[in-house]
């Protein structure tokens, strides 16, 4: 093996080593910071408040997941700020070790390290929305089934969250059934909370039906609009699965004929060279 490529093998590594010491170190540092000085995020969030920013951006924490995938349901805009600050940091940490101290490098490195976990969270956002789409017929059935078998509607919640393959939807119907089980809390209340954790027009007309079971205050006509949304919901979803294989066929098709293009060009620009090597 090359000398020079095992240097940079061990240098992409030690770098890589050292970003993620110093990311836990700058995490301590961190919560040592919060500790002696909790007003440091306090102001932070008062400031997004004065941009009429603070309400909407804590519910887009919510809708997009991030608090689920963080374990934090109180997480605030001032707090999920810093996280990306330290990501922005370890990144800007490893792009100096291993591309010197470049000002433009540095600039794109912090721009990017700031918003990569806003992309990393709204791909898995897509992610959860396309495994929701999947699980709620599954979860429309139990608890058809289980509502008309007179099972209450807390218990059936969670027998509905027991075929939910999507973990942030067992999670949240989890959570629902526990809030709908508390005396102080309403049933809208809980509804409304449920739907606030999620971006998601499936969610929100299941949140629909949930309301509606609690207006009419019997199954019979809940378990219409529940028959109905079994139907809708499956139609939809072959509509998109046809959709997407119809949109892989065409890329796989496309990339086919590139691939075939790029061939034809190769060659002939390699039989050109040789000929001009013979003449």
């Amino acid at each position: 093996m090359d000398k020079k490529l095992i240097v940079d093998i061990v240098i992409v590594l030690s770098a890589l080593g050292v970003s993620i010491s110093v990311f836990f170190l700058l995490k301590q540092l961190f919560a040592k910071l919060f500790a002696r000085a909790p007003d440091l995020q306090i102001q932070i969030n008062k400031n997004l408040k004065k941009r009429l920013s603070y309400g909407p951006k804590q519910k887009e924490l919510a809708k997009l997941g991030i608090m689920y995938r963080l374990n934090d349901y109180d997480l605030t805009p001032g707090r999920y700020a810093i996280i990306k600050l330290i990501v922005s940091a370890v990144l800007v940490l490893l792009d100096i070790l291993l591309f010197g101290t470049n000002p433009l490098y540095i600039v794109i490195a912090a721009i990017l390290g700031y918003f990569l976990l806003d992309f990393y969270y709204k791909h898995e956002n897509k992610s959860d929305n396309d495994e929701i789409e999947r699980d709620i017929n599954r979860v429309y059935i139990v608890l058809n089934v289980s509502l008309n078998s007179n099972i209450y509607i807390v218990d059936a919640l969670v027998q509905a969250a027991e075929v939910a393959r999507c973990d942030r939807l067992k999670k949240e119907l989890m959570i629902l059934s526990q809030n709908l089980s508390q005396k102080s809390i309403l049933a809208e209340e809980a509804i409304q909370t449920f739907s606030n954790h999620f971006d998601s027009s499936t969610i929100r007309s299941f949140c629909n039906l949930l309301r509606a079971y609690f207006l009419y205050g019997d199954t019979d006509s809940y378990s219409k609009d529940l028959v109905n949304s079994v139907a809708n919901s499956a139609k939809a979803q072959a509509i998109k699965d046809q959709n997407d294989m119809e949109n892989k066929g065409q890329a796989l098709t496309m990339a086919f004929f590139v691939i075939i293009i790029f061939a034809v060009v190769y060659i002939i620009i390699s039989s050109i060279s040789s000929m001009g090597s013979i003449f």
